[in-house]
């Protein structure tokens, strides 16, 4: 932008890269980006309030992380290194409107319903593929477990990974 000169929408940036130690949380909706990369121990924490957009694609790499509790639109996302989590949406497509032919791509990153470490359910509104060197992290605590909720297609060539997070249920 130039100094001096306001714009229509003050909340809409450009090419976002979160790159350092630690966690931005973003509580609001709807905030706009062209592109958002998340790379080495950054995170980005989409709280049930908040909401993201991005108009050309998202992408975790080294240990990025995205949680994402509100709602993510963009066209894709790519997680070469990093890893999704969260109980919130997941809309792939131009603006939120789901598109089946868009995706998630996992890498050699990770995608988990819900938190780390526990129970919970992500909405993917569009496709995922997880390619070898990904993983599909599912907690289960007794006679729950993490639902991944796809209105797509998902392709696997990854690994699941199941983790206890308290003592099986027996009947």
């Amino acid at each position: 932008g130039v100094v001096g000169v306001a714009y229509k929408d003050p909340a809409t940036y450009f090419d976002v890269t979160l790159g350092q130690d630690g966690t931005t949380t973003l509580s609001t909706y709807y905030m706009t980006v062209d592109r958002l990369t998340i790379q080495g121990n950054a995170a980005l924490d989409i709280k049930p309030t908040g909401g993201l957009l991005s108009n050309i694609d998202i992408e975790l790499y080294d240990n990025g992380n995205l949680n994402v509790d509100g709602i993510v639109g963009a066209p894709d996302i790519i997680a070469d290194g990093g890893v999704i989590s969260g109980n919130g949406t997941v809309v792939l497509g131009a603006g939120l409107v789901p598109s089946l032919t868009q995706a998630i791509v996992i890498g050699n990153g990770a995608i988990t319903p819900g938190p780390v470490g526990g129970v919970g359910t992500m909405t993917v509104l569009g496709n995922v593929g997880i390619s070898q060197g990904g993983l599909l992290l599912v907690d289960a605590a007794g006679t729950s477990f993490d639902l991944l909720n796809i209105a797509g297609v998902m392709a696997m060539n990854g690994t699941v990974h199941f983790n206890p997070v308290s003592k099986p249920y027996w009947h």
